[in-house]
């Protein structure tokens, strides 16, 4: 019991220092993507605004991942772990569930887009409008708010039970009938995402290559075509393709890894706290790794950052593209 209890407070100790930067840094990192896609908003055709409003609910969604986040883990290890305290914190948790859920569809959604805007031009133009994007939008967050609510009532007994809990206490493996379901119907949630997303990334990316090299060695019929395939292969269509299959890569290093802790924890295989938060860490840096991910796929910032490392000399096909 004392190795186990001393192997806690290192966890503790290390959880005060790394939750804090994660906190600052995350929010940092997300006011600068919610400014730059502020900015670029504006300054681009009503052709290519609805990639850009995804990315913006994407990054709002992540910042309020990032606070809530941040919130619920300063009210839990600054409480003295009373019933009212710990209601709080189950809040800020229950906000934090959905902010997570949300995020995970909206990179899924926007995956959606993108195959649908490549491989069905004709659909996409007809309903490519504010209308469509705001129904999703409330389909989303209505499916994660009713999911959220079925975590926070299934672990709400074991909130009440545990004393400074350092991670999301969803690995016990004496959780509730309704936990289990949850986590079942998450895990196959995750694995669907990551098929569908894949799939459209794949799709989109070849499609993208075969229009370069049309593009290059056809003559255009008229101007107005040219111009929508021209902003299709090398403008901001382009970039939120390239953008969302590295968010895709990231959805599933951040991921994958909290689920399979989940799976060991339930069939008693591999008992590890430290195996635990660095999975419920992982998972929570999610928020902080997706604006990061904008922030250098930025021309700009690459034109600034190759001249000091080599390793960036070499043409990145995002520079092909934006020529």
């Amino acid at each position: 019991m004392s190795g186990n209890g001393s192997k806690s407070d290192v966890l503790l100790d290390i959880d005060a220092v790394i939750s804090p930067i994660m906190l600052s840094f995350g929010i940092l990192c997300n006011t600068i993507w919610i400014i730059l896609l502020a900015r670029h908003l504006f300054r681009h055709s009503v052709n290519s605004k609805t990639p850009m409003v995804m990315a913006l609910s994407l990054a709002i969604c992540d910042g309020c991942w990032v606070i809530f986040a941040g919130i619920g883990w300063f009210i839990l290890h600054t409480s003295k772990t009373s019933s009212n305290e710990l209601g709080g914190y189950t809040y800020f948790i229950f906000v934090e569930t959905f902010f997570e859920r949300l995020s995970h569809l909206l990179v899924v959604a926007a995956g959606i887009e993108r195959f649908l805007a490549i491989q069905t031009p004709f659909f996409y133009e007809k309903y490519n409008s504010n209308t469509c994007l705001i129904k999703l939008f409330l389909v989303c967050s209505i499916y994660s708010l009713l999911f959220a609510s079925i975590r926070l009532m299934s672990d709400i007994d074991h909130y009440t039970s545990v004393n400074k809990p350092i991670y999301r206490p969803n690995f016990s493996n004496g959780a509730s009938d309704v936990r289990i379901l949850y986590d079942g119907w998450t895990l196959c949630e995750l694995a669907t995402m990551l098929i569908i997303l894949t799939v459209c990334n794949i799709t989109v990316i070849r499609c993208l290559r075969i229009l370069r090299e049309r593009l290059v060695s056809s003559c255009p019929r008229n101007l107005q075509g040219y111009l929508k395939q021209k902003d299709m292969v090398k403008g901001i269509h382009a970039s939120f393709s390239y953008l969302l299959v590295v968010i895709t890569i990231v959805l599933a290093v951040t991921s994958i890894p909290y689920q399979v802790r989940i799976i060991c924890n339930r069939a008693s295989v591999w008992p590890s706290e430290t195996a635990n938060y660095i999975a419920s860490t992982i998972l929570r840096s999610t928020p902080t790794i997706n604006p990061l991910v904008y922030i250098f796929y930025q021309k700009s910032v690459r034109n600034r950052i190759k001249p000091r490392l080599p390793c960036f000399q070499k043409v990145h096909p995002m520079d092909e593209l934006t020529v």
